[in-house]
């Protein structure tokens, strides 16, 4: 409950915040496009790292089930409306409510982060060490 309440106060702090200020990056809102421009630049980092990781039989379902849950977790994302076309009240309902799906996809997605990871040799865990580190895989 305390964690609910304090991720709430940071909601309507952002949310206060960005009503406020002026500039435009505020204003600007993610389109389709941009996601799906970013998707792109996942995708080769994300073939990338398979070719590097060289994968046997066994680990490719692990790893079919890591990029799914990744590809799920970004799709879901691309779903916040702007605040420029909401209500401030109606703004932080949508933002708590991303916030729960996220928690629910991260969970997810550490899941089978920890599934895949398991499956990878000595070598191969500090291959994806590193993309996951510097984030490659996630941003």
């Amino acid at each position: 409950m305390k964690k609910l309440h304090i991720l709430a106060l940071a909601a309507v702090a952002a949310a206060a915040f960005a009503t406020f200020n002026t500039g435009t990056v505020f204003a600007q809102s993610h389109s389709m496009s941009d996601c799906q421009g970013h998707m792109g630049h996942n995708a080769a980092q994300i073939n990338q790292l398979h070719n590097a990781l060289k994968l046997n039989a066994g680990q490719e379902s692990a790893w079919q089930t890591m990029v799914t849950a990744m590809k799920t977790a970004h799709a879901e994302h691309a779903g916040m409306p702007s605040s420029s076309q909401t209500t401030a009240p109606a703004h932080v309902d949508a933002m708590l409510t991303m916030m729960h799906e996220h928690e629910v996809q991260v969970t997810s997605l550490g899941n089978a982060v920890k599934s895949f990871y398991a499956t990878l040799t000595p070598t191969q865990r500090k291959t994806f060490d590193r993309a996951f580190q510097s984030h490659g895989m996630m941003h």
